[in-house]
């Protein structure tokens, strides 16, 4: 009894650990983007939409923005002061709250931080001063991706436009998002099999040996993981960081209530009081692995 009133102390405060510094740290919203098929140097910069009064900002306020939070120590002058035909204006210079525009690998950024637009246009500033600039691009995901391609532009076949006396290619149909159906399918299966390991094992450590025990374990937990983890994927995708956790937390909450029902009614190798400990420790044991997932999630 002293081992499974250990082996419960640690779950717990590891898991209390794990929240601590999750609820410090949090996950963030992020926008990558790949350029795909512009063979001439650019600098990137998202546009983004508000009502505020955009100005020309000095070269000292240029520096204040971008030092720490932009991939490069300049900033394109074409974009300050920009604002196009649709009230789109930088990202970098006029957000007003904590951002980052970063250089993660040859032609894909990173926007985030803090919060990186729902709608949004990305524009390319050439060395000769012209810009280009995506479609209306609208983010429907936490943690979202897309490519700009532009393999089938031709500044000598495009007509630009000129907007504040800047020459400006708009472009449409450039953006494609990327949905990461492959990654999560193997998010799940990892998790599931550590789900289910930690959760034989613990039924181990109680000294079950009954085949159909174990059998039971796999079972009802093939079940709650696909339930749970499918719900946390829609929330994570479709929804919000408050979207993951809710989904995560409340999924819990059903999994651990229906796992104490069905240990509680099922397994019966030993006394019905050793199986809803059971529940609580392998339940509380799962809720650390979801955190995890939750980490590698969003990183």
């Amino acid at each position: 009894m002293k081992k499974l009133l250990f082996l419960l102390f640690f779950i717990l405060t590891t898991t209390g650990l794990i929240i601590s510094v999750k609820a410090d740290m949090g996950p963030k919203p992020k926008t990558t983007i790949e350029i795909i098929g512009l063979d001439q140097p650019y600098v990137f910069d998202l546009l983004y939409k508000s009502n505020k009064e955009i100005n020309v900002l000095s070269e000292t306020e240029v520096l204040e923005r971008i030092e720490n939070y932009y991939y490069l120590d300049y900033f394109p002058e074409e974009l300050n002061g920009y604002v196009d035909d649709e009230g789109f204006h930088s990202y970098t210079l006029y957000r007003g709250i904590p951002n980052y525009i970063s250089f993660e690998e040859p032609n894909k950024f990173i926007a985030g931080y803090f919060s990186p637009p729902d709608v949004f246009k990305i524009a390319l500033v050439l060395e000769s001063g012209e810009i280009i600039v995506s479609e209306v691009v609208n983010k429907t995901l936490f943690d979202a991706n897309f490519t700009f391609d532009l393999s089938d532009f031709s500044i000598e076949n495009a007509t630009p436009t000129f907007i504040n006396g800047k020459t400006v290619y708009q472009l449409d149909d450039t953006v494609t998002e990327l949905i990461p159906v492959g990654r999560s399918i193997l998010q799940f299966v990892l998790t599931a099999l550590a789900t289910i390991f930690i959760e034989v094992f613990i039924l181990f450590v109680f000294r079950y040996k009954l085949f159909d025990s174990y059998k039971l374990v796999v079972i009802v937990n093939l079940i709650t993981q696909t339930l749970l983890y499918a719900s946390m994927v829609i929330g994570y995708l479709g929804a919000s960081l408050f979207g993951y956790l809710g989904v995560l937390i409340i999924g819990e909450i059903i999994v651990f209530t229906l796992e104490i029902i069905g240990y509680f009614k099922f397994l019966k190798e030993k006394p019905r009081s050793m199986a809803i400990m059971y529940a609580i420790t392998a339940n509380i044991a799962s809720l650390v692995v979801g955190l995890f997932v939750m980490s590698w999630l969003m990183v």
